[in-house]
């Protein structure tokens, strides 16, 4: 098990639909996690997808601290562009 850093986790799943993946994807890895990776506090994140059933999308953010509201408010201020938009 890889050593802990942080004492906060923040879990968010999702499904896409299929025609907007290929954007969803590029945009969540060339753009959403680097800026995630920015906001101080947040020490790691990684994104899973899974092979059976759903939601399609995890992303896990390892935090500094449990104090949710702090990262809550900065990651519900995240642009998403508008065809990817539930």
């Amino acid at each position: 098990m890889a050593a802990k850093k942080g004492d906060g986790l923040l879990m968010v799943y999702c499904d896409v639909a299929a025609e907007h993946e290929e954007e969803f994807n590029r945009w969540y890895n060339e753009e959403h996690i680097p800026e995630r990776l920015a906001i101080p506090g947040v020490l790691n994140a990684a994104r899973y997808q899974a092979v059976d059933g759903g939601p399609k999308y995890l992303a896990c953010y390892e935090l500094v601290s449990t104090s949710g509201c702090l990262y809550a408010s900065v990651f519900r201020a995240t642009f998403v562009p508008g065809a990817l938009r539930p």
